[in-house]
């Protein structure tokens, strides 16, 4: 068998829902499943192939060049569902690392009249740094507002 074949590793389209092509690259291995109702499609490829005078497999590499020319890098705008459909604060999923920051400022809103100097220096640099925190806005407004004073 040559270095790039494909095979067929299910032949009896009618029984199976699907059937796996497979190709060789090199020393790599690739494959994908067909569902069955595309084995005409199949065919047709396999006949392509044979008209062009090239193996299945590098058929199969001329397709994903092409496609992979023709819409890369994809499209880098933002999809327009982000603005027609918006999602609740609740729905968006939690970041770990932002729901510890937003305890640990909320701690310091409470708590905003008892710290130490150095505390109040690390909670602003915590806060600055996190300014999309709505408790951040805060606690900078009565560290910044308490300085003042």
């Amino acid at each position: 068998m040559s270095k790039e074949t494909v095979i067929i590793t299910c032949n009896n389209y009618n029984k199976k829902k699907s059937f796996v092509v497979s190709f060789n690259v090199g020393q790599k291995v690739f494959s994908f499943r067909m569902p069955t109702e595309f084995s005409q499609l199949y065919e047709m490829f396999k006949e392509l192939a044979k008209r062009e005078g090239i193996s299945k497999s590098q058929l199969i590499v001329k397709a994903i060049c092409e496609y992979v020319h023709r819409h890369y890098p994809g499209n880098p705008q933002l999809p327009l569902t982000k603005f027609t459909h918006p999602q609740k604060q609740a729905d968006l999923p939690k970041n770990p690392e932002k729901e510890k920051t937003r305890k640990r400022l909320t701690f310091a809103v409470k708590h905003a009249a008892e710290l130490s100097p150095k505390a109040r220096k690390y909670y602003v640099k915590l806060a600055t740094a996190n300014r999309d925190l709505e408790e951040a806005a805060k606690l900078l407004k009565l560290l910044l507002n308490s300085k003042e004073e």
